[in-house]
């Protein structure tokens, strides 16, 4: 049983390591992982698995489709609304009268933006940017 929880781990971590779409990143057999994603949504390790992960893009996960995709679907519009608040709080940091507010993830959001809306935009590569 051991192995079998080592081979999860190995599996789940790199899940959990990407900054872009896995589904993208397999383009050839991309249907063939969103399926598999998709059979086992039922597993509480695979969900906890997405919930830490970047998900699936824009592009693959309005290609999910049934109940059992809700779990990729609300990932995905978390993700996407994170985004919104992080380019409105860059934005409204860059104003005059709160220029000197601490920075964070919100600078480099607009680098890891297009990504999460089609995981082919760098050809593949993880965007350039700090690790969130």
């Amino acid at each position: 049983m051991g192995h079998r929880r080592k081979h999860f781990r190995a599996a789940a971590q790199q899940l959990i390591d990407d900054d872009y779409c896995r589904a993208c990143q397999v383009s050839t057999s991309a249907a063939r992982q969103q399926a598999l994603l998709q059979a086992c949504l039922q597993d509480s390790r695979v969900l906890r698995a997405l919930e830490k992960s970047h998900g699936l893009c824009l592009r693959h996960g309005t290609q999910a489709a049934g109940s059992e995709a809700a779990p990729i679907l609300d990932r995905l519009l978390t993700q996407l609304q994170q985004a919104q608040w992080e380019l409105q709080e860059d934005a409204r940091k860059q104003a005059w009268d709160h220029r000197h507010e601490p920075r964070g993830h919100e600078q480099s959001t607009w680098r890891l933006l297009p990504a999460l809306l089609d995981g082919d935009v760098f050809l593949g590569i993880a965007p350039q940017g700090p690790a969130r």
